[in-house]
């Protein structure tokens, strides 16, 4: 069947062809931004409009969003941290759901994934053309939802900002390539961030109309209602999750026993390592997009929908545990090696297989590891 918010966003996509450039979908109940709605439009010129090529614009965004997870993996933690990550967020119901359904909840976690992987090569090797381009795809993922302003942008200056007051080697290589960031932000964000300043009503109505601080007067009971999501939402992941049938098995938890396993450890070794910039931007990253659930109407929780953007960071924190086993076993493999040949030559042969072979190796074993 087709829901009512896909036949929405449809009507709404086949709107913006005949008319001039609109910020918002036409006619759209959460005044949504358009860029979703551009693709979509796109693809009904493309190959006409119908619900198989309407949902096919969700589909595209949540597999783009596995290669943002590579791409990611691979720049800040390896090859085999990449892989782990993609195969987890590709296999997840979670993901799968939204990326089936025509509304524009994986958009934004994909176009924060390619902006987060631009960033990390930003990190490694400052150069003003990496700061830019993250910061023009994060501000395009606020085009999609404005709540990206502090998933995305927000996140991303928070992180930059505390490896540049600890990091004196980083500040003087990043200066000032890093104002790019923000300013590549305000340039891809701009078609929002106009309306937002001459209507900010309108703009947030919808952010509004679910907000728990609009459910609730009074500071006491916002508080209860607060800690009652909060109780939810940490549930939601391995006992029980969202009610909704269309988010998900109704009650089922949203991440499956080996996931879930893997995302506990991934937070604990986080957790020890989060002095790193890149560890850093993972925790911050999942309590950013589960903010949109906690303070939302409690009645709803847990919410899927308003979180989902939370999936992509917990596959790369499941993928830790992964990928630290891949290197392991890549060390076992090359101890192997060295026993049997001697260790002269087991030294050639190791030197030659970290400079030649060492991304096959990852990439079977990481094969390995997830299957």
């Amino acid at each position: 069947g087709v829901w009512f918010d896909e036949a929405d966003f449809s009507v709404s996509a086949q709107q913006l062809l005949t008319v001039p450039f609109q910020p918002f979908g036409l006619q759209e109940l959460g005044h949504s931004p358009s860029l979703f709605f551009y693709v979509e439009a796109l693809i009904f010129k493309l190959i006409g409009a119908s619900m198989a090529s309407a949902r096919l614009t969700p589909a595209l965004f949540g597999t783009g969003a596995v290669l943002a997870v590579y791409l990611l993996g691979r720049a800040a933690g390896g090859i085999a941290l990449g892989l782990c990550g993609a195969a987890l967020l590709a296999m997840a119901d979670w993901a799968i759901d939204f990326s089936r359904l025509d509304m524009s909840t994986i958009a934004p976690a994909t176009l924060i994934g390619f902006g987060f992987a631009a960033l990390a090569i930003g990190m490694r090797r400052p150069r003003g053309f990496w700061f830019a381009l993250s910061g023009v795809l994060l501000g395009l993922a606020m085009l999609t939802y404005a709540a990206g302003l502090l998933t995305g942008i927000g996140v991303a200056l928070v992180v930059v900002g505390v490896r540049y007051v600890h990091d004196a080697e980083f500040r003087r290589a990043s200066w000032p390539q890093a104002l790019l960031l923000p300013l590549g932000a305000a340039v891809g964000a701009a078609p929002l961030l106009i309306p937002l300043m001459q209507d900010s009503s309108y703009v947030l109505d919808r952010a509004r109309q679910v907000s728990i601080f609009t459910e609730y007067a009074d500071w006491p009971h916002r508080i209860t209602a607060i800690g009652s999501n909060l109780k939810a939402h940490l549930l939601m992941f391995s006992v029980q999750g969202d009610n909704n049938g269309r988010h998900n098995i109704p009650g089922a938890p949203m991440l499956d026993a080996v996931t879930g396993a893997c995302l506990f450890l991934g937070v604990g070794m986080a957790l020890r390592r989060v002095r790193n910039w890149f560890y850093q931007l993972l925790l911050l990253w999942l309590i950013a997009n589960m903010l949109g659930g906690i303070l939302s109407l409690d009645y709803e929780a847990p919410q899927a929908d308003r979180t989902a953007g939370a999936i992509v960071p917990i596959a790369l924190l499941a993928a830790l545990p992964l990928a630290a086993l891949v290197g392991v076993l890549r060390e076992l493999v090359g101890w192997g090696f060295g026993f049997q040949r001697g260790r002269r030559r087991c030294m050639r042969t190791h030197l030659g297989a970290r400079s030649g072979g060492s991304s096959a190796t990852a990439i079977v074993l990481a094969t390995v590891v997830v299957c």
